[in-house]
C-alpha cells in the first residue's frame, strides 16, 4: 500500500515549463480570452488543456515517433522515455546513421506563429505530466521546435480544432440563456 501511494505522489507532481510568452495570432487570442473569460477556463489551465488534447488525437504518432527515435539512437524506448523525462534533449545519444523518417507530424499543416512582438501573449508556466511532458519534447525532437514554437503551434492547432464545434456552441448557448444548440451548430 505503501508503495502505491508513493508511485501515485510522485505521478502527481508534474513537470513545469517555464515560457516567457506564448505566441497567438489575434484571431487565436481573442478565441483563448473568450474561453477564459466566458467559459471560465484559467489562462494556465486552458494551455495544459490544449496540450492535453492534442496528445489524446495524435499520441499514437508521437509515441510511434520516441520508438523510431530511440531505436536510432541505438537505445530502449525506457531509457530513451527517461533521459526525456528527467533531463533534456541534449542528453540522448546522437543518431548511429540518419534521423528516421517521421512521416508528416501532426503539427505539420499548422504553421508556426510570426514571432513579431504583437503575437507574444506573456505567460510563466505550463505543468503537465510526465507522459505529456515527454511527448512534448518528442515534438520538438520530431518538428524541430522550441518550447515556446512548439506550444504556440499546439495551441493555434486547438483552437483552429475545436473553437467552432466545441467553444463557439457553449459561447452562444450561454449568450442567448437556452439549452438548445443553434441549428448551426448541430451535427
Amino acid at each position: 500500500m505503501a508503495e502505491l501511494s508513493e508511485a501515485l505522489s510522485d505521478a502527481l507532481m508534474g513537470k513545469d515549463v517555464r515560457l516567457n510568452y506564448v505566441l497567438m495570432t489575434d484571431e487565436t487570442h481573442q478565441r483563448f480570452v473568450a474561453a477564459c473569460d466566458q467559459l471560465g477556463w484559467a489562462r494556465k489551465s486552458l494551455v495544459q488543456q490544449c496540450i492535453q488534447s492534442f496528445f489524446t488525437e495524435h499520441r499514437s504518432f508521437y509515441c510511434n515517433a520516441a520508438i523510431a527515435d530511440a531505436a536510432a539512437r541505438g537505445i530502449h524506448q525506457n531509457q530513451y522515455y527517461s533521459l526525456l523525462r528527467d533531463g533534456d534533449e541534449g542528453k540522448l545519444p546522437v543518431y548511429l546513421n540518419l534521423r528516421p523518417s517521421f512521416g508528416e507530424s501532426p503539427i505539420a499543416t499548422t504553421p508556426p506563429v510570426p514571432t513579431d512582438t504583437s503575437n507574444r501573449r506573456r505567460y510563466s508556466t505550463v505543468t503537465m505530466g510526465d507522459f505529456n511532458y515527454v511527448l512534448l519534447k518528442v515534438a520538438k525532437l520530431v518538428d524541430n521546435d522550441s518550447w515556446a514554437g512548439i506550444t504556440s503551434r499546439i495551441v493555434s492547432w486547438h483552437f483552429s480544432n475545436y473553437w467552432e464545434n466545441v467553444y463557439l456552441p457553449q459561447i452562444a448557448m450561454d449568450e442567448k440563456r437556452t439549452f438548445e444548440l443553434p441549428a448551426v451548430f448541430e451535427p
